[in-house]
């Protein structure tokens, strides 16, 4: 989707916020809604990213896309 193809992703980030409310241990049935919207419309994420000792936080801000259709980035 348009947030993995904005190449701020690493295997194994883990989702906390979506749009600054925190979605942590949420289930998915419960995130996705969140994150989806209509096309066009931009969604903030924020991901926790361990890098050994670190714990950094990445942001992505991703323009929502209709399904099969390419993201544009910010």
């Amino acid at each position: 989707g348009p947030a993995e193809r904005s190449g701020k992703l690493k295997v194994g980030d883990q989702l906390n916020r979506v749009d600054g409310k925190f979605v942590r241990g949420q289930a998915a049935s419960k995130v996705a809604p969140k994150i989806l919207g209509p096309a066009g419309t931009i969604v903030e994420l924020a991901f926790k990213r361990v890098q050994g000792p670190a714990v950094m936080t990445v942001n992505v801000a991703v323009v929502r896309e209709p399904t099969g259709g390419q993201a544009a980035r910010r």
